[in-house]
């Protein structure tokens, strides 16, 4: 393992923001961790894996280090469940590829996603009605201040929306390096995903397309990466890091507060992210409720907005990119405009999603 100083980070995150990092190195192995921790401050330790949730709103007066480890390795298989290990390296959507061409169900909605193995279990990701918590089985990680590799359990994880242990209690002291998932070989797809207002997007409206029942893990997968190609930013042309805020989570009188407000204006149950038709969305049993940020942002007119070098995206007004000119603080400065402006007009300050450093 080679230790680089003054490392330009541009290439090595989706928003291609530049931003030169102190000391950087290259995680090929669990081994590498040890090494790079024995020859710096671990305290200034930032470990980068796809780039993809992260905005770099100046230089970096520390290390940075790039989760490569790689591997896909059936580990346990009955009749009707496989438990894959992954290395915390891989990329997200190659590994859900793999999986949906061995016909192992699971993950099949979270196709297109940008991002690592790892950071997927960090981040506790959800899409189109799936979430990576019901598949979870462990992970491995090195703690930071001992160097001792632990196994965390589903549970041990604490995996709530959006959010683990490993960015709460124990951010910044543990760095895994291993998943570990349970896929289905006996499937039940999850076709229930439904958008409202602006396209009323929907799987099963998706599949009717260029599917026939009963459909299949591959047609589910596919039509998640039609919806997604249709609605978001090509990644290679336009810099971003996918949505930009989590969905806020408000009480039923600010719910009912805004939809007097927002014609059909969509909510979710508070324990997980999960899409349906109108007609299942009943949840006055519930004392809080998730909101779509891009809705509240989308009504206040921000959907194709520019403002110096930087733009909210035209079908998508959770999606913020650049024009290629933006540095890291101008568009810090763009998204907490936006956010300003959300909570001013509907009192609903916004949560980042994305993990700002420098």
């Amino acid at each position: 393992m080679k230790i680089r100083k003054d490392y330009q980070l541009q290439g090595l995150n989706t928003l291609r923001l530049p931003s030169v990092t102190s000391r950087f190195a290259t995680i090929s192995q669990p081994s590498d961790i040890l090494e790079l921790l024995n020859a710096i401050d671990p305290e200034t330790l930032f470990m980068l894996g796809g780039g993809s949730n992260v905005l770099f709103a100046g230089d970096y007066e520390g290390t940075v280090a790039h989760m490569r480890i790689k591997g896909i390795d059936l580990i346990e298989e009955t009749d009707s469940d496989v438990i894959v290990q992954v290395g915390a390296g891989e990329d997200w959507h190659t590994f859900v590829t793999y999986v949906v061409s061995k016909n192992w169900g699971g993950i099949e909605n979270m196709a297109l996603i940008p991002g690592t193995v790892g950071a997927a279990a960090v981040q506790n990701i959800a899409a189109y009605g799936q979430n990576i918590v019901d598949v979870f089985d462990s992970v491995d990680a090195i703690e930071v201040s001992t160097g001792l590799i632990k196994t965390f359990t589903r549970q041990e994880c604490e995996l709530e929306y959006r959010t683990s242990i490993f960015k709460t209690t124990l951010k910044g002291k543990y760095l895994i390096t291993q998943v570990r998932l349970r896929l289905h070989k006996n499937h039940q797809l999850n076709t229930d995903y439904f958008m409202m207002h602006v396209s009323y997007d929907s799987l099963q409206g998706e599949l009717k397309t260029f599917a026939q029942k009963p459909y299949t893990i591959h047609d589910v997968y596919q039509a998640v990466i039609n919806i997604r190609t249709r609605k978001l930013p090509d990644p290679d042309k336009f810099p971003t890091c996918g949505s930009f805020f989590l969905n806020p989570v408000v009480s039923i009188t600010k719910l009912e507060e805004l939809q007097s407000k927002m014609n059909e204006l969509q909510f979710y149950p508070l324990e997980q992210l999960s899409y349906s038709s109108p007609a299942g969305l009943d949840l006055k049993q519930q004392e809080y409720v998730k909101l779509p940020a891009g809705r509240l942002i989308d009504e206040l007119g921000w959907r194709g907005k520019t403002i110096g070098n930087c733009k909210v995206w035209d079908k998508h007004a959770l999606i913020f990119t650049h024009n290629g000119k933006a540095t890291g603080k101008e568009f810090l400065a763009f998204t907490q405009t936006i956010n300003r402006s959300v909570f001013e007009e509907f009192g609903v300050k916004l949560e980042s999603e994305v993990v700002v450093v420098g």
